[in-house]
């Protein structure tokens, strides 16, 4: 995997403190909501965003329109319950993100996503910062 830290937004503690142990040793920064995620990506590059959809303020996708506006070489994976929500399906069809994952997630499964969006990124990613 890439040496960058990932970014992983959840309103859940819980999704957070899961996806840090899961994937030691690959820098992780957590963000609890779509603005400390912004803020953090004006600080520091970062490999990755990985986002849930449902959370207070702006949703995933919404973080995701952003982040492309923004940074628009980063990949964008998001995770939710309803991978059949039509704003999902559009997000997905734009090229809003890359992948979109179902909840609860499988530790494997996010990873090995991640790495295939990661390995089949055009630009390099790092782009925060």
């Amino acid at each position: 995997m890439n040496p960058l830290p990932v970014l992983f937004v959840d309103d859940d503690r819980s999704n957070l403190l899961l996806f840090r142990v899961g994937f030691e040793p690959v820098p992780v920064l957590l963000a609890a909501n779509a603005d400390e995620a912004l803020e953090i990506l004006q600080r520091q590059p970062v490999a990755a965003l990985v986002t849930d959809q449902r959370m207070p303020g702006l949703s995933g996708t919404a973080l995701a329109a952003l982040v492309k506006e923004r940074f628009p070489k980063l990949p964008r994976l998001l995770l939710t319950a309803h991978p059949d929500a039509p704003e999902v399906k559009a997000a997905q069809a734009s090229g809003l993100v890359a992948r979109v994952l179902g909840k609860p997630w499988k530790l494997e499964t996010l990873k090995t996503a991640l790495e295939e969006v990661l390995r089949t990124t055009e630009a390099p990613p790092g782009e925060g910062g």
